[in-house]
């Protein structure tokens, strides 16, 4: 029977995750009729390397705290597990900052590697540019998340982590295609105001999953401190020796998570140039690269449920 709770939270995890996962997918129906196959590539110019920069800022740090939590709890050592969580949330706010800037710094280099600014017939450098500096807030944020559903996850909660990701992914879908249909129907603005609005979705998101977690650990604090103070003195670690162990678990992580951001992202920025260089004219190659990325979507549902 103990491991009863547990099974019940995985299978809630599973299902959060598969309903997240397809209304990832169902939202890019009407986003892609409202932005055309034009906006669609470029909220993919944005998103690409802002899931490449996400899985450097989390360094898998989130599996390590889980991992580690579970550890420490076994031990009935839980200063050791406040330390853990102290020290990672401190961490993955500082990375998150410096994923931020880096990516927001990168963003008119980036942009310039996949437009051919001579080219008016697709996408700006300038759009892309403003695109990709937008989603990068979202980094100060989402590593954060990540770690707080590792956290709850160690103590083989699955509920907090299961209900964040499916008010993140709500949140987000929320403004894309809400913030889509005002500024293209309502205001009569650009197609490139539409999808800034779109981008911005994945930092609305991470506030809506953040608030979850957050509500559930004052939830629950008084419980932990209860814990803490009835805990096995243990030796204290010093920070140094948490994050070495956190980043010996944390190095597997991060080389699977980088697979499939990285060859999207390469695939992304390569298209483009491709064609043009065979003869098509940018906004020809922008409509093939939205199709293969649209292609790929489909196809990575089952692989990533």
């Amino acid at each position: 029977m103990k491991g009863s709770p547990f099974i019940r939270g995985t299978i809630f995890l599973t299902m959060a995750t598969m309903i997240s996962k397809m209304l990832g997918f169902i939202y890019v129906i009407p986003f892609t009729a409202m932005v055309g196959t034009s906006g669609y590539v470029l909220y993919t110019y944005a998103y690409r390397p802002y899931t490449i920069m996400l899985s450097i800022a989390t360094m898998g740090l989130p599996l390590a705290v889980s991992k580690m939590v579970s550890k420490y709890d076994q031990l009935n050592d839980y200063h050791t597990v406040k330390r853990v969580l102290k020290s990672g949330i401190v961490f993955m706010f500082i990375m998150g900052v410096i994923s931020c800037f880096t990516l927001y710094m990168l963003a008119p280099h980036l942009a310039k590697l996949v437009i051919d600014g001579n080219d008016q017939t697709g996408n700006s450098v300038g759009a892309v540019t403003t695109n990709i500096r937008i989603v990068s807030f979202a980094l100060i944020l989402v590593p954060v998340m990540s770690l707080l559903r590792g956290f709850f996850q160690g103590f083989q909660s699955m509920g907090p982590s299961a209900l964040s990701v499916v008010v993140e992914q709500f949140f987000r879908v929320l403004t894309i295609l809400i913030g889509s249909f005002v500024v293209l129907y309502v205001l009569k603005a650009s197609v490139s105001l539409a999808v800034g609005i779109s981008t911005f979705g994945a930092f609305m998101g991470a506030v809506g999953g953040l608030t979850v977690l957050s509500a559930y650990y004052i939830r629950r604090r008084r419980h932990l401190k209860k814990k803490e103070m009835e805990s096995i003195p243990q030796t204290t670690k010093s920070f140094f020796s948490l994050y070495k162990e956190l980043f010996t678990y944390s190095i597997p992580f991060v080389v699977v998570g980088l697979a499939i951001p990285l060859y999207q992202t390469i695939d992304t920025f390569t298209i483009n140039k491709l064609l043009i260089q065979i003869g098509y004219m940018q906004g020809e190659a922008e409509k093939i690269n939205a199709i293969i990325g649209l292609v790929q979507m489909v196809v990575l549902i089952p692989v990533s449920v």
